[in-house]
């Protein structure tokens, strides 16, 4: 399934080329020592070069930039995006969408299947863990 673009109103067309960054926008999100006055590049070469890290995987896939998706989704650690797996016209969001638009319908539904297991058995340990622990409180535990 091919990657669909959002139109961009005609009104900006001439204002922004791709890879620029406003300096307003700049100033108020870029740290000093990142910023790319201080690297010595653009911003796009600076996200770019960022590394990223495998690990907090949830949390790194919806603040991620595309290369770094893509090697989440390798990693099988993406959250497939359904709309764009399924419909036709596929995620109206674009680029913007938080979740995977590399996986395959045949992939996403794997994936969602394992995703939603892994919760109900994250629910089942914590409902069992409650469980357990009110009855030690209750004095009803049998080895105490």
């Amino acid at each position: 399934m091919a990657l669909t673009q959002i139109p961009f109103p005609a009104a900006l067309l001439g204002k922004f080329e791709a890879g620029q960054v406003s300096s307003s926008f700049q100033a108020k999100h870029a740290s000093p020592a990142t910023s790319p006055a201080s690297t010595g590049g653009t911003f796009s070469e600076a996200v770019a070069d960022s590394p990223i890290s495998l690990t907090g995987t949830k949390s790194a896939f919806f603040t991620a930039n595309a290369s770094e998706k893509f090697q989440l989704h390798k990693a099988g650690q993406c959250h497939p995006c359904v709309a764009f797996a399924y419909r036709a016209g596929g995620c109206y969001k674009g680029d913007s969408c938080t979740h995977c638009h590399f996986c395959t319908a045949a992939e996403a539904s794997v994936r969602r299947r394992q995703l939603q297991e892994a919760a109900r058995r994250q629910r089942k340990q914590q409902r069992d863990q409650g469980a357990i622990a009110a009855r030690i409180l209750a004095g009803e535990s049998f080895w105490l």
